[in-house]
């Protein structure tokens, strides 16, 4: 109530009239300002929603990800519907400055709250915008290996090799280095052997290449790959590739292993085991009987 209507109610003799126009000019005034109101709200909400379809619909044309259209129009009604809320609140008289100061509080204190969330959910962004992978593509992320089965705001949805469903959370991606296997159309199926010293190199060279001659050209033109890398500890490292399809790749290198180990056996050329000599002087062999005895048997 103003003041005229306290001044009648409080005054020796009340004015019955000056009373009833009070009340009807406070109802008239509170009445416009519920009506106000209510036509802020609805218009609020209008504009909220083409804001909304606007915003997504351009963010569409400029090619952006359908994930990243949505939330960015999500953001701009949310943001509309701040702003019309605020106004409701000025056409009562309420201080929207004092609003938007614990409305900000709060933002950084949920924000605090949930620093891992809106890590995840930047990250996601960044994910969707960059595309460093697709979905359907074959990935390795630190331990975890599989195909891409979804990209979400917060998380990436992986099926590993054997059937199992990862969730991995997109700031982890972004702290790991992402290899893409399938990001092109062909990749070199590599395969490690070792020979023993004493093989005729060209000769096992040769071999190999003949081994894997009739694989590699089924997939590509190029020729197979056969190389010496180095000298291992127990024997004469080599390099074979094939280059393949991504999508075969297991099938290839589970080929080239039957495909190599039945050459070599037909060529008698022996893959190594790994040997260990130990030489023992002589206190460890004095302490040790029966290997004393041994010795004196085999002399």
């Amino acid at each position: 109530m103003d003041g005229l209507t306290l001044g009648a109610i409080t005054s020796g003799s009340v004015d019955t009239e000056a009373l009833l126009g009070a009340l009807i000019d406070d109802g008239l005034t509170l009445g416009l300002r519920i009506l106000g109101a209510l036509l802020i709200i609805v218009a609020t909400w209008l504009v909220a929603r083409g804001a909304r379809r606007l915003t997504r619909r351009a963010l569409s044309r400029a090619g952006l990800d359908a994930a990243i259209a949505g939330f960015l129009a999500a953001i701009a009604r949310g943001a509309v519907l701040v702003v019309g809320g605020l106004i409701c609140l000025g056409v009562f008289g309420i201080e929207t400055t004092s609003v938007a100061a614990i409305l900000g509080g709060a933002g950084v204190g949920v924000g605090l709250a949930l620093k891992g969330e809106l890590s995840n959910l930047s990250s996601g962004l960044l994910l969707l915008m960059v595309r460093p992978f697709q979905e359907g593509d074959h990935v390795r992320v630190g331990d975890v290996e599989g195909r891409v089965r979804e990209i979400k705001l917060m998380t990436t949805v992986l099926d590993t090799l054997d059937n199992c469903r990862v969730f991995v959370p997109n700031e982890q991606l972004f702290d790991e280095a992402i290899e893409n296997r399938t990001w092109h159309a062909q990749r070199r199926v590599d395969l490690p052997v070792g020979v023993s010293y004493d093989t005729d190199l060209d000769e096992a060279q040769q071999v190999l290449r003949d081994a894997l001659r009739e694989l590699a050209a089924r997939y590509s033109e190029r020729p197979p790959l056969v190389r010496l890398e180095g000298f291992g500890a127990s024997s004469i490292d080599l390099k074979l590739g094939v280059w393949a399809p991504s999508e075969v790749w297991f099938d290839v290198r589970h080929e080239m292993i039957l495909r190599v180990k039945a050459a070599l056996d037909e060529a008698e050329i022996a893959i190594p085991f790994p040997q260990l000599d130990v030489h023992m002087g002589g206190r460890l062999r004095a302490a040790i009987p029966q290997l004393s005895m041994l010795e004196r048997d085999a002399g």
